[in-house]
């Protein structure tokens, strides 16, 4: 089973937006949406960024449903297509997740799998063998040490909040809209520092500054007008990675929503999985 195919949309759907002082530009309102008081309609970026940071405490759990269109071309000309459809439920502290995949690569069935990531360890089910795997230590280990904010799609803001400059900010009757058109060496950079601080002490195994070359992405973020909290998310990306001497161009949609906020109860692995599932080599 293609292991990649479920880590980039799970890495994906915690990349979120900064914040600026301009006033919002009124867009289309939703068709049956409440109205909106003036004060709200008025509230500046800058505003609605600290009213969603502020709120991302409160956020303990939430539940994410993602659609994901991904092609990728070796550069011989060939290229592949992978769609995803994901719904994962995740608890904040101490980060846990449940995730349901349904994934189809071009010209294939689609195949359908799960996973549990706990204090227990990671577990996901291939579909080929039909057998649960326990993933190697090393990957439970960086899972477990992410910031404890990782999953939490309001406090991701602050991370981008030195691209100030190039946000759009739009609103209609029931949500502000962000949008990030993102590009250049600076972009670049911030997403490797990050990647090496999520990763930890096993970036030291990487390259990740010769691996990894974003041409562009766009980020497309909804904030509910009354809660201040994500509604959803859609992000374009480009990038270029170099892995065993070969170069993969790859492009990549993601369409997230989110939802169920503080309402996902407990995430226990069963102890049929734990004590039937195989480990996957390191």
């Amino acid at each position: 089973m293609k292991l990649k195919w479920l880590a980039a949309p799970l890495c994906i759907s915690i990349l979120m937006l900064g914040a600026c002082s301009e006033k919002a530009e009124p867009v289309s309102s939703e068709k049956g949406a409440d109205s909106t008081k003036e004060s709200q309609k008025s509230l500046t970026l800058e505003q609605v960024y600290k009213k969603t940071t502020e709120v991302a405490g409160s956020i303990k759990s939430l539940s994410i449903d993602m659609n994901m269109n991904q092609v990728t071309d070796d550069g011989t000309g060939k290229s592949v297509s992978v769609k995803s459809v994901m719904k994962t439920d995740v608890i904040q502290e101490p980060i846990s997740f449940y995730q349901k995949a349904r994934i189809t690569p071009q010209g294939e069935q689609p195949e359908e799998t799960e996973s549990y990531f706990t204090k227990d360890g990671f577990f996901t089910y291939d579909p080929t063998s039909k057998q649960w795997m326990k993933l190697p230590d090393s990957v439970t280990a960086v899972l477990k040490n992410l910031p404890k904010t990782q999953g939490n799609p309001a406090d991701q803001l602050r991370k981008l909040q030195q691209f100030v400059d190039d946000f759009t900010f739009q609103t209609d009757n029931s949500q502000y809209i962000l949008t990030l058109d993102a590009s250049g060496d600076k972009f670049n950079d911030f997403i490797k520092e990050e990647a090496k601080k999520n990763l930890g002490p096993e970036s030291q195994n990487l390259p990740i500054d010769d691996a990894l070359d974003i041409k562009n992405m766009q980020y497309k973020y909804y904030i509910d007008k009354k809660t201040f909290y994500p509604k959803r998310l859609i992000i374009a990306m480009e990038m270029n990675v170099k892995t065993a001497g070969e170069e993969i161009h790859s492009k990549q949609t993601s369409d997230s929503t989110f939802s169920n906020f503080n309402k996902v109860k407990a995430i226990t692995i069963p102890q049929k999985i734990i004590q039937t599932a195989e480990d996957m080599p390191e």
